[in-house]
């Protein structure tokens, strides 16, 4: 949402021609603060969306102009009249229905959303986008809809003695731990220091640390030896790098041979309406559509992947490929062997 003070709302009043969504709350309303985390999540489903927040305290001239009765509230506005003021939000449901129609933008903005889109695509993201994300990616690790997807990838680790698997990309480590009675030695690399310092800690509460390490490193250049794993897995990591070539490389060189290559990453069918819609469709809880709904505006700025693409960034150095619908075909499964 962007913020409007006195100021930025003056210039609105005075030079817009269309209908817009304008929320207007309080800072210690808490109704407001339930309303707040709906707009948020309605954002992130709707990323086209403009939609403005005030503070009812900073334009108070404003609200009493058009009789605010009451907070939180939703005013749709035409140029400096109010056309409509909405009071009551009673599901996510019920504010994305309101707000779709105003997600449109003109196409010159088009324009600017597609070159921000591309900047995004050749951006590599650094430790610290993710410092400040471990809270919110263990959270995603424990939802519903992927902790399904962790269980059906889980079912793609041979099952025999001694496997040393390695996750890159691990988070806070929570697949490691879903398949801690199938392996013998797990090792997690991520940019991130935070997510090793958390992923460290909740090893040691599990007693995993004689057989788990967590290591800050780079999916570029990897800090392992050739040939020194069974399994190298990538879950919601390789979409992100402007350059996933290098990053299959690098899985490539520090896998044994005949070793097992499990990645997820999201399909061309994702997008935020996608998400919605099935997660409406699959029961998804309602406070776990926020990380389904992040991850399909980030993936939708980065990369999604048709099978054939994938197969053809993984052959002739990975042989027997297999790609795996999940979450309704919004994402694959790859399972694939070193040759």
């Amino acid at each position: 949402m962007f913020e409007l003070g006195k100021k930025e709302m003056d210039g609105l009043l005075r030079f817009n021609q269309q209908t817009i969504p304008v929320y207007i709350y309080t800072p210690l309303c808490g109704t407001c603060k339930v309303t707040t985390k709906m707009l948020e999540i309605v954002e992130a489903a709707l990323p086209e969306l403009k939609l403005y927040s005030c503070n009812l305290n900073a334009v108070t001239e404003v609200a009493e102009r058009w009789k605010i009765e009451s907070v939180p509230c939703l005013a749709f506005i035409q140029g400096a009249q109010v056309q409509k003021k909405i009071y009551a939000f009673k599901s996510v449901d019920e504010v994305y229905e309101m707000l779709k129609p105003f997600a449109c933008r003109k196409s010159n903005s088009r324009r600017l959303i597609r070159l921000e889109r591309e900047v995004m695509r050749v951006k590599k993201l650094t430790n610290e986008d993710f410092d400040q994300m471990v809270t919110f990616f263990d959270q995603m690790a424990q939802t519903s809809w992927l902790s399904s997807i962790h269980a059906e990838l889980a079912t793609y680790v041979p099952q025999q003695n001694g496997i040393i698997a390695l996750d890159v990309g691990c988070g806070t480590g929570r697949f490691l731990q879903r398949i801690q009675h199938q392996i013998a030695e797990g090792i997690g690399i991520d940019l991130s220091p935070e997510m090793i310092r958390e992923a460290n800690r909740q090893a040691d509460l599990l007693q995993l640390t004689d057989r788990f390490e967590f290591r800050v490193g780079d999916a570029y250049e990897l800090p392992l030896k050739n040939e020194s794993v069974d399994v190298a897995i990538s879950t919601c990591m390789m979409f992100l790098l402007p350059e996933p070539e290098k990053g299959i490389e690098e899985l490539h060189r520090v896998l044994k041979k005949q070793g097992t290559l499990l990645m997820l990453n999201p399909s061309p069918l994702m997008n935020p309406e996608q998400a919605y819609a099935v997660a409406k469709e699959q029961g998804i809880p309602q406070e776990e559509w926020e990380y389904l709904w992040k991850w399909s505006n980030v993936s939708t700025r980065k990369h999604r992947y048709a099978k054939e693409e994938l197969k053809s960034m993984l052959q002739p150095a990975f042989t027997q490929i297999e790609i795996v619908d999940v979450l309704d075909g919004l994402a694959h499964i790859t399972i694939g062997h070193k040759s």
